[in-house]
C-alpha cells in the first residue's frame, strides 16, 4: 500500500517476536531487517548472495551419508546466479569437500569460478563427481544459463544427485531423471533434512531468547 519496508519491519519488531525469518529478492536484505529491529534474523534468502539454511541442509545430508568421506562435487546449472551454490560452497569448503563446476560456455561462469577458486570441468567429466549438485535455471534473474537438461546417461551409476527443489521438470533435470525414489537420488532426503535442520535452528532461537529473558529476570 505504499509504506516503506524499514516502517513495515519496525512496526512488526513492537510486537517483539523473539526472532524474524526474512526472504527477499535483494541481496543482503537480511542484514537492513537486523539494523532495523535490533532482533535475530534468519535469512531465508536474500537475491542471489545466500541462502544458508539451505546450505546446512545440504551439508548434513552428505554428512550423514557419510561422515568421513571427503566427497567430490560439481555444481550443474545457473551456478552465477545461485545462492543456494554461494551457501554450499562456504559450508562444503570447510569439511574438505573438492569442489568443481560444469563449464556452460559463459564468460560470468568462468568468472564465478575464479572468484571461488573452484575448478571448472567439460560437462563429459561429470561422471568422476561422487555428487552432482543440480541447481535451478534462475529465468527471473536474468539466467544466461546455455547447459541442456542433465541426463541419465551423463552421470556415473555410484554418483549421487542433489537439487534444492522444487525442479523444473525436463529443464533444470532430463524427465528420466525425476524419480526421485531413486536409490541415488538425494532430493527427497535433501527436503526432509530441510524440515529437521530449520525446525532446530528455530527452536535454538527460542530457548537462547527464553534463557536471556530469564536471566534478566532472576
Amino acid at each position: 500500500k505504499g509504506e516503506s519496508l524499514q516502517d513495515t519491519f519496525k512496526t512488526i519488531a513492537l510486537y517483539k517476536p523473539e526472532f524474524m525469518v526474512v526472504r527477499h529478492a535483494s541481496s543482503g536484505f537480511a542484514h537492513l531487517v537486523r539494523d532495523w529491529t535490533d532482533l535475530p534474523v534468519m535469512n531465508a534468502g536474500d537475491g542471489q548472495r545466500d541462502h544458508p539454511t539451505q546450505g546446512l541442509l545440504d551439508t548434513f545430508t552428505l554428512f550423514k551419508l557419510n561422515r568421513t568421506k571427503k566427497w567430490k562435487i560439481t555444481f550443474f546449472g545457473d551456478v552465477a546466479r545461485s545462492r543456494v551454490a554461494r551457501s554450499d560452497i562456504h559450508l562444503f569448503r570447510l569439511l574438505g569437500y573438492s569442489l568443481s563446476v560444469v563449464d556452460d560456455g559463459t564468460e560470468e561462469t568462468r568468472l564465478f569460478a575464479a572468484a571461488y577458486k573452484i575448478k571448472l570441468v567439460e560437462r563429459k567429466n561429470l561422471k568422476q563427481a561422487d555428487v552432482i549438485v543440480c541447481l535451478r535455471v534462475q529465468k527471473e534473474r536474468g539466467s544466461l544459463n546455455r547447459l541442456v537438461p542433465l541426463s541419465k546417461k551423463e552421470i556415473s551409476e555410484k554418483s549421487f544427485l542433489m537439487h534444492p527443489g522444487p525442479v523444473m521438470l525436463g529443464e533444470d533435470l532430463a524427465y528420466e531423471l525425476c524419480d526421485f525414489t531413486a536409490s541415488r537420488s538425494l532430493v527427497h532426503e535433501q527436503v526432509s533434512n530441510g524440515l529437521k535442520v530449520r525446525t532446530q535452528l528455530i527452536s535454538d532461537l527460542i530457548s537462547e531468547k527464553t534463557r536471556a529473558k530469564r536471566a534478566k529476570t532472576q
